[in-house]
């Protein structure tokens, strides 16, 4: 009797022990595709009376994110942060690799304190991602998806020029929520103290897949509110390669009071430099 328990005791361990979940693939999709992947063969499924979870493990790659630590949350802490909003969906396969739960991104609720860790991650590092199984789903297979959603740039500083003149003290701010531009700047031959203001507006043209692309349209005017000009531009969030730290650039045609025209190019610091004092 004593002997048939243990046997009984040891294959309920066993079993117990076998309930696991695989990545389907490494990579993770999405908005941040080749920014992070799984690691690790398989991730121990344990069950109590709400359902079960699993911890998968999530690296950062080499490739580099197109946001600043400092500046983007969680979606489901956005109240917080208001420049990026980030985080991770997942979908779910049985055995037979059939899709049984699919979670998108910005409706997940996973750890706000985990997945902030994860878009904090230094390239190489890793960190875990704790997934919740409800009551009646068995996954035997798992694969993550990535969202990204551009809400406020904050300040952004630019240098460069429009035309041959140099400008200076120039601070864009792009709200991306509500298709806004405003801004200040001063030429370098300016006096001190005085700027000229930007009001305008901005419309997405690509945002995903490292691709991030605006369309700009700007009214410039002088202390006094008279019309300076007008700046039909690009914003691009871009980098010189995939391994390397992203930064605004805004470019395009600009013509002044007397309805000259000139080529405007102007280019923000990199998004770790931008960024690094922003609560």
């Amino acid at each position: 009797m004593k002997n048939l328990l243990f046997t009984t005791l040891l294959m309920l361990l066993m079993v117990s022990c076998d309930k696991f979940v695989e990545p389907k693939e490494n990579e993770v999709d999405g908005d941040l595709k080749g920014c992070f992947e799984l690691s690790g063969e398989k991730y121990d499924l344990v069950s109590d009376d709400n359902g079960a979870s699993f911890t998968a493990k999530v690296r950062r790659t080499e490739q580099s994110v197109p946001f600043a630590p400092e500046v983007v949350a969680p979606f489901n802490d956005g109240d917080k942060k208001e420049f990026f909003l980030a985080g991770f969906g997942y979908t779910l396969f049985n055995k037979e690799g059939k899709e049984i739960l699919t979670v998108k991104p910005e409706e997940s609720k996973l750890s706000v304190e985990q997945v902030t860790k994860i878009l904090s991650l230094k390239p190489g590092e890793e960190a875990d991602l704790t997934i919740n199984v409800p009551q009646g789903v068995e996954p035997a297979k798992i694969s993550l998806s990535t969202g990204l959603k551009f809400v406020n740039s904050g300040n952004v500083k630019f240098e460069g020029a429009i035309g041959k003149y140099g400008v200076k003290n120039m601070e864009v701010e792009f709200n991306f929520a509500e298709k806004v531009v405003k801004g200040k700047y001063q030429y370098k031959s300016s006096p001190a103290g005085v700027y000229l203001w930007w009001n305008g507006r901005i419309q997405a043209i690509e945002t995903e897949d490292g691709s991030y692309e605006w369309d700009v349209v700007i009214v410039e005017s002088n202390d006094n509110g008279g019309w300076c000009g007008d700046f039909a531009a690009t914003l691009q969030l871009t980098r010189e390669a995939k391994n390397k730290d992203y930064y605004f650039s805004l470019f395009g045609d600009f013509t002044n009071f007397k309805y000259d025209n000139f080529k405007a190019e102007l280019k923000s610091p990199l998004l770790p430099e931008l960024y690094k004092e922003a609560k």
